[in-house]
């Protein structure tokens, strides 16, 4: 099974929590995502945030030791990661899965979405890390641009 879009996203310079855009494959356009500068030197571009949690796990609530963000802090998807798999997590947007993996230097942060998946991001995880599943996607890379006239 192939994801739908794959966003590759690269750790900004001079910050702790942002990742640009650097990469975007699939024809598929989720709402909202990712977020845009809206002024400064990096106007127009693309990026999501990267944190850990400062909440503590409460009774009868779901508890993420992480979250992507998009602007203003708003979150995407909360994240565990478990010890055998530390680079590797699942979430959901939106009513879609998606399959988060982190480079050795977590420099980088690949997402992978499933379209209408969320109910099974779980098992989806299950099957990539066990007995992997396809990473591409058919369309070849977009330019960046056109995810502005998509957004």
């Amino acid at each position: 099974m192939k994801p739908d879009a794959i966003y590759v996203f690269r750790k900004g310079a001079k910050v702790k929590t942002r990742f640009l855009l650097t990469e975007r494959r699939g024809d598929y356009f989720p709402s909202n995502f990712p977020a845009v500068y809206k002024r400064g030197e990096k106007q127009g571009r693309f990026y999501v945030g990267f944190r850990e949690t400062v909440n503590r796990p409460r009774p009868g609530h779901r508890f993420f030791t992480h979250t992507v963000e998009l602007d203003n802090s708003r979150t995407v998807t909360g994240l565990n990661f478990a010890p055998e798999y530390p680079l590797k997590a699942f979430g959901d947007y939106r009513g879609d899965a998606l399959l988060i993996e982190f480079s050795d230097s977590r420099d980088y942060i690949k997402i992978m979405f499933y379209k209408g998946m969320a109910a099974v991001a779980q098992s989806l995880f299950q099957k990539w890390v066990t007995m992997g599943l396809p990473e591409t996607t058919e369309a070849d890379s977009l330019p960046l641009d056109l995810l502005k006239k998509a957004g």
